[in-house]
């Protein structure tokens, strides 16, 4: 797993990312909205759950 935090503010957008090595290189074939607005999670066909992105401070709940 790894995270990554908007440089700029240290704050966000948030980036948590999932994969790892070669999967690192795989395109989202969907993305869900998660909260409205505010958190994304990006699902690749074959290898799932990518990861999830936060535009703000939110409670959100992923089953993987």
């Amino acid at each position: 797993m790894k995270i990554k935090i908007d440089g700029r503010t240290d704050e966000f957008p948030l980036y948590i990312r999932f994969c790892t090595g070669e999967r690192i290189r795989a395109w989202a074939d969907r993305t869900k909205d998660l909260v409205e607005g505010v958190a994304f999670a990006d699902y690749h066909n074959d290898l799932g759950l990518l990861g999830i992105e936060f535009l703000g401070p939110c409670e959100v709940e992923v089953e993987l």
